[in-house]
C-alpha cells in the first residue's frame, strides 16, 4: 500500500515533468514556424533573417525517438542551428548537441555524396540552449564537450561548443 507522503511525492513528480515537457512542446511548436525562427535567429545572432531563409531540420518521429532535438534549422544554407529547450540544468547538453548534430547531417546529405574526392559543402553549425527552470545560472553560459573529456592531451581534434541563453 503507498502512504500519502509517497502518493504526494509521485504527484509532484508527475506535474513537474508534465509542466517541463508543455514548455518544451511549446518552444518547438513556436519555433518550428519559419516566420518564429526567422525571428528567433535575429534576435540571437543580430542578423536580419527572413523566414524563407529558413530550412527547418528538427529531428522528429520514431527514428529519432531516443535522440532528438526540440528545434533545429538552417539559415541560407550557411548556418545550422541546433536548439533545446531546458527547464532543468543538465551538463551533457554538448555531448546530446554532437549526436543531434550527426543525425542531422546524415539527414541533410546523401550517402553517395561522402565517397566524392570533392569536399561536400556543409552549414557552418550554431548550438544553442534555452533555459528557463527556477535554478539562477548565469545569463549566458559556454558548455564544452571537452569538459567531459576523461584525457585532454595535445590540441584537441575535437570540441563542440554550446551558449545558454
Amino acid at each position: 500500500m503507498t502512504d500519502h507522503k509517497t502518493k504526494d511525492c509521485i504527484k509532484d513528480r508527475i506535474t513537474k515533468t508534465s509542466n517541463r515537457e508543455l514548455k518544451s512542446d511549446v518552444f518547438t511548436a513556436l519555433f518550428s514556424e519559419p516566420e518564429n525562427a526567422a525571428k528567433l535567429y535575429s534576435a540571437l545572432s543580430g542578423e536580419e533573417t527572413a523566414p524563407e531563409d529558413i530550412q527547418i531540420t528538427t529531428l522528429k518521429g520514431v527514428l529519432f525517438l531516443a535522440r532528438k532535438n526540440d528545434l533545429g534549422f538552417t539559415v541560407k544554407d550557411r548556418m545550422l542551428v541546433i536548439s533545446e529547450h531546458q527547464s532543468t540544468i543538465n551538463r551533457n547538453m554538448p555531448l546530446r548537441s554532437i549526436l543531434y548534430y550527426g543525425r542531422t547531417m546524415e539527414k541533410l546529405l546523401k550517402n553517395q555524396d561522402l565517397y566524392r574526392e570533392k569536399a561536400i559543402k556543409i552549414p557552418a553549425p550554431e548550438f544553442y540552449l534555452f533555459y528557463n527552470g527556477i535554478r539562477d545560472i548565469p545569463g549566458e553560459e559556454i558548455l564544452k564537450l571537452s569538459d567531459a573529456y576523461i584525457a585532454k592531451a595535445g590540441e584537441l581534434m575535437l570540441e563542440l561548443v554550446r551558449s545558454t541563453v
